[in-house]
């Protein structure tokens, strides 16, 4: 998992970005982010974590995707994409 440090964020890449077509974040709360990618036939996963400097270290963040890979993967892809359906439909940001 290649890790990239910017001022704000590390990003932690757990898919290729040139996978996906599109790709929408969610945050999951307690200074970390979902970056979902949507692939052009259909499906999705998270393609990236983005983890607040201000509360994560490196180490930190490779600890929590390590425990916490498999068991957010689908919750937070089915989040991401009731909330790409309802900006679509009722062109609402934060509708749920």
């Amino acid at each position: 998992m290649p890790v990239e440090v910017t001022d704000r964020y590390i990003r932690i890449r757990i898919q290729n970005p040139k996978q996906f077509i599109r790709f929408r974040t969610k945050t999951l709360g307690k200074g970390i982010k979902a970056i979902i990618g949507f692939r052009k036939g259909g499906g999705s996963q998270i393609q990236s974590l983005l983890f607040d400097k201000k509360r994560w270290t490196v180490k930190e963040a490779r600890k929590w995707v390590k425990e916490h890979d498999m068991q957010i993967s689908e919750t937070v892809v089915k989040m991401a994409i009731v909330d790409w359906y309802l900006q679509e439909k009722f062109g609402c940001d934060e509708c749920v």
